[in-house]
């Protein structure tokens, strides 16, 4: 036994045993700058990897502690299960199917500490299972930005809780669990959230839809249409150019086995043939590419201008408004905002076009 390590285990089940919650026993080791068992295990040498040497300690690793016979001196075995050729993947098995062997190591953790951690586990378990039954009799309100709202100071998906009255509020779970080892103390509650979020993709609709009208009154449609059809036009004339000297290729080797022409002739008409083929399939590409540009460019043919003109105006915050719209959230201490929106290049390219053109004038 590692008496070095065990007495932090008691340690842990000792701060349980007296209703410390899983986060605010997290935050006393790692205040203490207690190791966590994967930075304990590096300073031992008994990993090499460096990534390790940092670790801090996870509410879920303190869970499980406290649950695990191991401590007891039991092992414990079959508490998941999988039969791949059955197509079972790996799943919890109940615990009264658990194979467990008592005895097997000197314990860590008295009976009577074990006994008492698991009743305090108990406690919390049906205290939590109470207020999930009372948060379903209030109306279910969705949680729009979940999978979009991260921490702008360390980068973790921000937590959501619910208050009274139902309301939502977001907090920085690396900061919950490791507290100022971890990051900077930040909350921000869902409806001061969602009015800057509102103003924010009004503001960013604004701009884009305004740009994009300016440009299209200053240029007008039919002259766009009209430098549109000319290179659509060559386009499909640069493709029936290759079609033919693609053609002319295969005949010449066609002449050439017939011996119609001699070797040297057919390698000269070869070399034509296949540099003209690259030159115009060159020359093809770069109108391809013009002409998709024109398109964003005048942003006609961009996913944003459908979103634009579905959400410009509307001032709630909508699931749909925000899968359209938005890349991620980011929430720093002090309370600032920074909204990452999709298709913030088409945008940036519009913006540039129009400077370009009042630049011009």
């Amino acid at each position: 036994m590692d008496e070095e390590a065990a007495k932090v285990v008691r340690y842990i089940f000792g701060l349980r045993s007296e209703g410390y919650g899983y986060c605010s026993i997290v935050k006393i080791l790692n205040e203490k700058e207690i190791k966590s068992p994967s930075a304990y295990r590096y300073e031992k040498g008994i990993v090499k990897n460096e990534k390790l040497r940092d670790v801090l300690w996870k509410a879920y690793a303190i869970e499980d502690m406290l649950r695990d016979e191991v401590y007891l001196g039991n092992m414990v075995r079959g508490k998941t299960h999988s039969a791949m050729h059955k197509g079972e993947k790996r799943h919890p098995v109940p615990r009264e199917e658990w194979i467990v062997v008592p005895g097997m190591h000197k314990p860590i953790v008295s009976k009577e500490l074990f006994d008492a951690v698991q009743a305090v586990n108990e406690k919390r378990a049906q205290e939590h299972k109470k207020k999930l039954e009372k948060a379903k009799e209030n109306p279910k309100r969705d949680n729009v930005f979940k999978g979009k709202i991260f921490c702008g100071d360390c980068g973790i998906t921000m937590g959501c809780s619910v208050g009274k009255h139902n309301s939502k509020s977001y907090y920085c779970t690396n900061y919950r669990e490791n507290g100022a080892m971890g990051c900077v103390k930040k909350h921000i509650s869902a409806g001061k959230l969602e009015k800057a979020v509102a103003e924010a993709v009004q503001i960013y609709l604004k701009m884009f839809l305004e740009s994009r009208d300016i440009i299209r009154s200053r240029n007008g449609n039919i002259e766009i249409s009209k430098k549109r059809m000319v290179l659509e036009k060559e386009i499909r004339d640069l493709g029936q150019k290759e079609v033919q000297l693609q053609q002319k290729l295969s005949s010449s080797y066609l002449d050439y086995k017939d011996k119609l022409l001699t070797v040297q002739e057919y390698f000269m008409l070869k070399e034509e043939y296949q540099r003209a083929l690259a030159q115009t399939d060159e020359v093809r590409k770069e109108k391809e590419l013009l002409l998709h540009e024109m398109q964003e460019t005048y942003g006609d043919n961009l996913e944003l201008s459908q979103a634009a003109e579905q959400y410009a105006g509307q001032d709630t915050v909508t699931q749909d408004m925000i899968d359209s719209l938005i890349e991620r959230i980011e929430v720093f201490a002090g309370g600032r905002i920074h909204v990452i929106f999709r298709f913030e290049d088409d945008c940036r390219r519009l913006l540039e076009k129009k400077e370009e053109m009042e630049v011009g004038e």
